[in-house]
């Protein structure tokens, strides 16, 4: 073998390695009900905050195959009021991934 050929054997393998690795990395469980994206939302929120937000009212929403769940505060009225809300996690459907988290205004 030249050393043409052997940096052209190296870079098939390291493509074939790097996509292997991306196909794994995307791979995952359907998310199939708001109970699943709820938990999974917040085992994400509290390992990336630090904080449960226990005290905020959750919400979830089915929307282009992405689970969108809300951390939200009310007053005493039941109306929402202006800024202090919690975080929003996008969840993938289809693989149970979070692909979008941050915290509302």
């Amino acid at each position: 073998m030249t050393n043409k050929s052997i940096i052209i054997l190296l870079a098939c393998i390291v493509v074939i390695s790097v996509l292997g690795f991306a196909i794994y990395l995307t791979k995952g469980e359907p998310v199939e009900n708001e109970e699943a994206a709820i938990e999974i939302a917040k085992a994400y929120v509290l390992k990336k905050y630090k904080h449960g937000f226990d005290n905020y009212f959750i919400s979830v929403e089915l929307e282009d195959e992405v689970w969108i769940v809300w951390y939200y505060f009310t007053d005493e009225n039941g109306y929402r009021p202006e800024g202090g809300g919690g975080p929003e996690v996008h969840i993938k459907r289809s693989t149970g991934r979070v692909v979008r988290c941050v915290l509302q205004k």
